[in-house]
């Protein structure tokens, strides 16, 4: 029962690692955002936007780039793990693209974490970003977070 009493807790994250509520709250706004969220029962709308392109038998997937510091951006950990749960109800094929500056690319064990559920495709893109961005539905941008160095220098 883990000290809930049977009753589901929601994290809202900790400290540096995760942050789901956050997550749920961002996935929330994507999928209204694109058009695939039913208002008036809370399900994927399957008539709009990527869906009923993917319905017609185009597949356009839903194309997610996370951008910034992705190795202390707790959001992006979190978001990038809800996607990889939630892949098959979106109906739409989901790519993440992972673009950050040297040293502060997603930490291992999210990608494995992502590869493990399934039904994401995940690209580590270092191009310009003009190049990046090119394709992408979602642009969710990660600042980088100067408490996390140890040094100005590093930063």
């Amino acid at each position: 029962e883990g000290g809930g009493g049977g009753v589901p807790v929601l994290n809202a994250g900790d400290g540096v690692g995760e942050h789901p509520t956050q997550a749920l709250l961002d996935l929330f706004t994507i999928l209204e955002e694109l058009g695939l969220l039913d208002q008036s029962i809370g399900l994927l709308n399957k008539t709009n936007g990527l869906a009923s392109e993917r319905s017609e038998g185009k597949q356009q997937p839903l194309v997610i780039v996370l951008l910034g510091d992705l190795k202390h951006g707790r959001t992006v950990h979190s978001l990038a793990k809800l996607l990889s749960r939630c892949a098959v109800g979106i109906h739409a094929p989901i790519v993440l693209k992972y673009c950050s500056p040297p040293g502060l690319e997603m930490p291992q064990s999210v990608v494995d974490y992502v590869t493990e559920q399934g039904g994401v495709t995940q690209e580590v893109v270092s191009d310009e970003l003009k190049t990046v961005v090119q394709d992408a539905n979602v642009l969710y941008v990660t600042r980088i977070q100067k408490e996390r160095f140890e040094s100005v220098e590093e930063y």
